[in-house]
């Protein structure tokens, strides 16, 4: 998706104003989307998703959710739990 806002923006000067907002909006929903991955369990997803966002966007919780998405799934079964409660700690998830 990204591959088409930048051909977009490259091809119709006239957008350039716009691309900073186009950009963020892209990352906002990737982090929407890498939320709900991590609380429906789909952990892998969690992780692609999060890798496609750009560097510094993810605040402390979502990074502490990255962690626990690497770790062993067996070992990770409580982990949602304990990130959905770690939430209210740092304001956005």
């Amino acid at each position: 998706m990204q591959a088409v806002y930048q051909g977009v923006l490259a091809t119709r000067p006239a957008l350039a104003p716009l691309r900073a907002a186009v950009l963020a909006s892209t990352a906002n929903r990737r982090a929407a989307a890498a939320d709900l991955a991590f609380d429906g369990r789909d952990l892998a997803a969690m992780r692609r998703t999060q890798a496609m966002l750009p560097p510094g966007h993810p605040p402390a919780v979502r990074r502490a959710k990255g962690w626990i998405s690497r770790l062993a799934t067996p070992a990770c079964a409580g982990c949602g739990q304990l990130a959905s409660r770690l939430a209210p700690l740092g304001g956005q998830n």
